[in-house]
This record gives structure tokens, sequence and C-alpha cells, in this order.
């Protein structure tokens, strides 16, 4: 039988399920409204708190509070700026904003306007008007129109009709600049006729082409002046104009091109189309035309335009590098050797042997002191660190002299931050207070160095200090999805690196392979990551690293021997695993003594102190940095310069700079993508017309996108 339809035109059921719809947009409406009472509620009292702060502290101290907010409390800057600015009406009206129905949002704007505004907002609500942002932006506005006088009015009302015109004339001005220098490459590539005389088009003569050319660019040369401007480098510095970034260097290189175009400096030969006569003049009319990202050349065989450089150059102070690992992270992170010292004589020994520029110097405890102070009077440290970690001197008699170091370092060269590796906040709390007392801000991180690709499941603790809050929005970084390898890929070569004689034994040779296709197995599928690493006169895990296969009582200085693999104690890492298990370049030299294998396990990975490094290089200069890009950049390029005249060469770090998160580094990324599309245009055109599946001619792929 057909259900009975109600008067409305739906059946019961339709209708009693729109009933409980209803019901139950009631009843979560009575809980958020609860929720939402409740948030207007601690927000007032987090802004009473501080005013109570603020008062115990005395005048003077609102700078002090909005900081501590943001530093201990994890606020925002602007929320850390509303709760330490909360007027006392507004703290005294709690109860009518708590039985209200405004939003903390609301109750945020109220406390941004000023006296007038927030008054007369309070009565609003004070007598249930719907008040929220817009309403209380209207009453603003109205209480500014009738506080100020007919002129004050009238030269905003002035100001505001400026500024309009000024953006829509901006916006035609970008749009005749695109049509004049489309115009100008169509006559420079012969596709359009100069208008002749009388009205009539005819080809044009050398005279009259070169004075429609000069007429043309002088045109859109006027139009690039009025946008930008006639500040650019000098012409032949072309490193100058190159450091702005591609943008800017790309309109530089426009100007001047436009400029020998207008002053008919330039020649009909150099306006042909052939590409090898003119590419440069015409990706500078391409780019203005809207046509190319880039009117710059392509500088290197992987096809990356020139990268924007970093202006400001930061410095950094190693005072026990070890064999270098956290100051080639720093440089890589866009940092300049200032000073490093080694202790270690072999250590000593390989870095100068990487990095001669750094000139490093032996530490001489005597002498430590006098040699900061030489080097305050001259330079400038933006940075401190000890590439050591400091709990590897905590189980030596040399932990308090470190320490003491530490202290000292930064004392005299008073940089704006330091970073050391230490166990833990709660083991190493009380090392804090002699950099504290020195005006530090100081904070605990801990940085999950697998996630960059160093394959040790152990997370690093640093201690990260900073002066005149130049690091409040530290953060660390996060590549996700993490970057995570295998110790088996990592060394698997190098375990399997034993050199056989000519009389060896098969059946030793298969029983060898047998024994090393199970290790990998172990380490990539049990145990892919590495426990943590040994400490000098510490912890070393041997019952971790045994369930691994290897055996880190000890080092070596080849690779395993089929008797190691088949030992129940496991094989010994020899310094080029250590290198690897560290995130050392294969490239970063390090000799095969063992007394060396130390000083590699005790460094902190170069990878996570290239990390760290822009994060704090970020923090500082303003600079965001692509860190999954960095993580997977390699720390060296297999070219070898020398920094100054006359010094050994080294392997170049990659420059910080490539490893920008800009709208450059999305130019870099489509460069690719660009020359393709320009190839098939090439290629489109030289194609004849007749061409055909059915003739069997080539057919053109689809068209790529581009961007």
């Amino acid at each position: 039988m057909a259900e009975e339809l109600q008067t409305d035109g739906s059946s019961p059921r339709s209708g009693a399920l729109q009933a409980s719809h209803k019901a139950a947009l009631h009843q979560a409406g009575e809980r958020i409204q609860k929720f939402k009472k409740k948030q207007i509620e601690y927000f007032l009292k987090v802004a009473e708190e501080a005013a109570a702060l603020k008062s115990a502290l005395g005048p003077g101290h609102e700078e002090s509070v909005t900081s501590w907010l943001r530093q201990e409390m994890s606020f925002s800057a602007d929320e850390a700026e509303v709760i330490a600015n909360c007027p006392k009406d507004v703290t005294a009206s709690a109860r009518l904003l708590e039985g209200s129905d405004v939003s903390v949002a609301t109750v945020r704007a109220i406390i941004g306007s000023d006296e007038d505004a927030r008054s007369e907002s309070l009565i609003r609500i004070a007598r249930g008007d719907r008040v929220d942002e817009e309403v209380i932006e209207k009453i603003r506005r109205v209480k500014y129109l009738e506080a100020s006088s007919a002129e004050e009015l009238e030269r905003q009302r002035r100001s505001e009709a400026l500024k309009s015109a000024s953006s829509r004339l901006g916006a035609a001005t970008i749009s005749k600049l695109e049509h004049e220098a489309s115009k100008l490459l169509a006559l420079v590539d012969g596709t359009i006729n100069y208008p002749a005389s009388g009205g009539l088009e005819k080809e044009l003569d050398s005279n009259e082409y070169r004075r429609a050319v000069r007429e043309h660019a002088l045109s859109l040369l006027q139009t690039v002046e009025s946008l930008f401007g006639l500040d650019h480098p000098p012409r032949h510095r072309t490193w100058e104009i190159d450091k702005q970034g591609t943008a800017a260097a790309s309109i530089s290189y426009s100007w001047y091109v436009l400029r020998d175009l207008a002053d008919g400096a330039l020649g009909s030969e150099r306006l042909s189309k052939s590409e090898s006569d003119w590419k440069g003049i015409r990706k500078c009319l391409e780019f203005l035309a809207g046509d190319r990202f880039s009117a710059i050349s392509h500088s290197s065989t992987a096809g990356d335009p020139f990268p924007p450089r970093i202006a400001e150059k930061l410095s950094f102070v190693d005072i026990d590098a070890g064999v270098g690992g956290t100051s080639l992270g720093l440089q890589a992170a866009g940092f300049h050797a200032a000073a490093v010292w080694v202790k270690d004589a072999d250590a000593r020994k390989a870095v100068r042997l990487n990095r001669p520029s750094w000139g490093t110097r032996k530490f001489v405890p005597e002498d430590f002191k006098a040699e900061l102070r030489q080097l305050a009077e001259v330079r400038v440290i933006d940075l401190v660190t000890c590439g050591l970690p400091w709990h590897h001197y905590h189980y030596s008699q040399e932990s308090p002299a470190a320490a003491r170091n530490a202290v000292d370092s930064v004392s005299i060269l008073n940089p704006k931050v330091f970073v050391f590796e230490v166990a833990s906040e709660s083991y190493d709390a009380n090392v804090a207070g002699p950099f504290k007392d020195l005006g530090y801000d100081v904070r605990w991180h801990t940085v999950d160095i697998s996630q960059f690709g160093v394959v040790q499941a152990k997370s690093r603790s640093v201690m990260v200090g900073a002066r005149d809050g130049c690091l409040d929005n530290l953060s660390m970084p996060v590549v996700n999805p993490p970057l995570r390898k295998k110790l088996s890929d990592t060394i698997g070569d190098l375990v399997a690196g034993h050199v056989w004689q000519d009389d060896g034994d098969e059946d030793m040779r298969l029983r060898h392979y047998e024994k090393l296709d199970n290790w990998m197995t172990l380490c990539s599928r049990e145990f892919p990551l590495a426990p943590e690493m040994p400490q000098p006169h510490g912890r070393r895990r041997v019952k971790d690293w045994k369930e691994r296969g290897i055996d880190i009582k000890g080092y070596t200085n080849r690779p395993p021997t089929p008797a190691d693999l088949h030992s129940e104690q496991g094989f010994r890492l020899s310094n080029a695993m250590l290198k690897r298990i560290q995130g050392f370049p294969d490239r970063w030299i390090v000799n095969d003594k063992k007394s060396n294998a130390p000083q590699i396990a005790g460094a902190f990975p170069p990878v996570a102190a290239k990390m760290l490094g822009l994060a704090i290089h970020s923090a500082l200069t303003g600079a965001e940095f692509d860190y999954r890009l960095a993580s997977r950049n390699a720390l060296l390029t297999p070219r070898w310069v020398a920094i100054r005249k006359g010094d050994p060469l080294e392997l170049r770090s990659v420059p910080a700079s490539w490893l920008l998160s800009d709208p450059n580094s999305a130019f870099r990324k489509s460069s690719d993508t660009q020359r393709l599309a320009q190839r098939y245009e090439r290629l489109r055109k030289e194609q004849p017309a007749s061409a055909s599946v059915a003739t069997g001619d080539p057919v053109l792929p689809e068209e790529p996108a581009i961007g």
C-alpha cells in the first residue's frame, strides 16, 4: 500500500528523519555553545593572569611579558600581543562576554579596538545585538569619522583615490608592457610589416626596418623604466646583476637590450632569427612578453639557471671540530668558517686536508682565550659550536675543561647563537646556567636525524642559545615523508669488499656470500637502522650492535673477512663504514688509522648539522629553505676549487642559495619542461605541412604542459 503523504508532500518516514536531524543538530549546538563559552572564559583568564604578571613586575615590562608569552607559553606573536594588552574594561566584562553569543575572534577584535569602539561594542553585546568582527570594524570606522576633521577626511579620501588609481595604472602598464614586447618580438622576427606612409603596408627595406625597431624599442624602454626605474648595476659587472635573483636580473638584462635597440647599436645582422646570433636578445623580449620565466642563460650542464644568492654572510666558530662533521654541515648551510680548532692531531690533519681554506688551528689550552680575544677584535661571529658533542666528554676527565671552553668562547666572542650537542635536557640542565648568566635564552631541541637519511635510530639533543630574541621563531626542520635509509644499503658494498685470492676455496666463497646475504636481509628487514653510536669513554650498546652482526668493542681498517662474518661476536666497523653511518661524504678523506675512528663515531652527523644550520640561518635572516631538497642534496660537489689565490684545491660545497624555497627555485625546477616546450615548437615549425600519418611522416607528440 502506498504511504500516505503529509500535507507538505513528504512521507511520514522522511518527516521522522527530518525530526531526528533537527534533534541531533539541537543537541550538538548546545554542546558547542558550552565549549564556545569555555573558550572565552579561559581566554579572559589568561589575559587576567598576564595583567597580574605585568602589575607584579611593575611599569615598563609590557614587552617582556609579551616576549615571555611567546617564548615560554608558546603563544603566537598575535596572540601574545592581544593577551598582554587586554584592557581592564574587557576583563571586567568577563561575565557579560561569557554569557553572550560572541566568539573568541570577536573578543580579540574588541581588545584591538580603541576605547570608544570598545565601549560601544560592549553596550551592544549587553543589549543582545549581534556583534562580530565586521560590526566592530564599522563601529571603529564611524568613531574615526566622528573624531576626524573635514580636512583629515579629505586627505584620507585623496590618499585612497591615489592608491586606487595607482593600482589600476600598474595593472594597465603591465598589460601594455607585455603587448609592446610581443609587438617588438614579432617585428624583429619579421612576422609583421611596419605601416608605411600613406597607410599601406609594404616590405621593409633596411633603413625602415631599423627605424621601426628603434621606435618600438624606445616605447617599450619607457614603459620598463616607468615600472622598474633606471637604477641597474653596471652592465660589465654581471655577478652583481645575477646576485639580485632570477627575476630582477632578467629585468636588468632586458633594460640594457632595449637601450641598445633604441640607440640603434644593434645592426640587422644581430636581429636575425638564428638562435646563435641573438639568443640573448630574444630571451629578454620573450621574458618581457611573458613567454619565458627568465632571461638568464643556463649556467650549467644540468640546465639550472643562475641561482639567487644570499646577500648576508654568516660566520661560525668550531672550538673542537673533531674530523669536521659539524663544520662541514654548517658550511653547506651557508655559514663561513671564521675559526676552527681541533685538539686531536690525526683529526686535525684530516680537516686540513679536506678544507685548507678553514686555516684549522691546533687547540692549545693555554693559548685558547688569547686566540679568542684576537678573533673577537677583527670578526663578528654569528654562531659558536663544538663539533664533538659534549656528552662524549662526560665520561672522561676532560668534561669540566670542555664546559669551560664553551662558556669562555661564548663569553668572549659574544655570538648571536651557540649550538652544542648534549645528552638531554634532564641530564645536562645544569650546564645552561653560565650561558643564561651571559644573557642568552637557552632551549633544548630534539633532532630526529633518521628523517634526513642518516641510518641511526637515536635522536640527537642539542642545546641552542640566542641573544636579543633572534631565534624566537626557531623550529627544527621536518622532512615528511622522511628520507629513510637502511643500514644494509648504506654499508652493504663495504661489508662485501673482501678481496679474494685466486687460490681461494670455492666452498668458502659460497658460504661467505650466503652469510653476506643473511646479513643484508637482517639489516634490511629486522634492524634497518644502527643503534646509538659508541662513545669514547662510555656506553657502547654492545648488545644492540651484536644483534646486527657487528662487534662495536673495537674498529678495523679493512673489510670483514669470511672469519669475521662467521664470528659469534660479529665483524668490526672500518672508518669508511663509520663515515657512511654518520652521514659523511665518501669524498671527505679521513685516514684509515684506528685512532680516527672514535673521532668519526663521536661526531655530530654533518647532514644533521646542515639541517640544523639551515633552520638557524632561516631564523636569523628570514630565508626559507626546501628541507627535503636539502636532505637529498649532496654535501660536496665533484668540483675542485681554490677559495683564495694560491690555496690548495678543495671540493666545493653546494651553495645554500640553491636550497632556497622561493619562486626562483620554482623556475629552476621547471627549466627542463620549458626547454622541452621550446624544442617542440622548433620541431613543429620545421615539420612540413604535408606530414601525415598516411604518408608515414613522423607525428609530433602532444605538447608538454608548462608550469
